[in-house]
């Protein structure tokens, strides 16, 4: 009895639910022709990967998204580019300081260095991005620090430039992050920095 009553109700459900979208077909709007559709923009969020990356082909470069100036969104961090200055180290040699805000907006701990790798060019030749360099510079000892869900805290990284006239191209990603890669994906962005005086 139970199961020939669960089978009449499933029924109903069935035959209603055809029968409504057989009307609303009736009284909606023609559907589109392919070609109808293709002078109008998709979003980019509705984009196939090859789409997306055929329409920004010329704002990318090696997979990186070309960028004024960095800023990710992971949807657990939030890294933005403030600013960047020579430094002379108590050493003596002189670095590129580059200095960040980073904000935790997951709901556990994290530091900078969990969440990004960081990569510098110089004419085109890899150059060398600190990943320390000891305890005279704040915002450096700030990577390593531990952050709660909603603060943020102000870290720098240090490059060696081969030379104070060509600019470096600073790339950086969030592939350390742990984010889900079919949802979210992750972040590849490059800025280049001008450093001549």
């Amino acid at each position: 009895m139970k199961k020939l009553l669960v089978v009449m109700i499933l029924s109903s459900l069935i035959f209603s639910g055809c029968s409504n979208s057989f009307e609303s077909s009736k009284q909606s709007e023609p559907v589109q022709s392919s070609e109808e559709t293709t002078g109008q923009e998709k979003a980019d969020s509705e984009l196939s990967q090859s789409e997306w990356m055929e329409q920004h082909a010329d704002e990318m470069e090696d997979g990186y998204e070309v960028v004024d100036a960095i800023d990710i969104d992971s949807g657990d961090t939030k890294l933005e580019y403030t600013s960047s200055e020579r430094y002379k180290l108590e050493s003596g040699e002189e670095i590129l300081l580059v200095n960040f805000t980073f904000a935790n907006v997951s709901s556990g701990t994290t530091s900078l260095d969990a969440q990004y790798n960081f990569q510098a060019f110089q004419d085109g030749v890899e150059i060398t991005v600190y990943s320390w360099l000891g305890n005279e510079v704040e915002g450096d000892v700030n990577r390593s620090k531990e952050i709660l869900d909603g603060a943020s805290i102000d870290v720098s990284i240090g490059i060696a430039p081969e030379n104070w006239d060509s600019p470096i191209k600073l790339r950086v990603d969030d592939v350390m992050a742990y984010d889900d890669v079919e949802s979210m994906g992750h972040t590849f962005q490059q800025q280049e920095i001008q450093i001549a005086d």
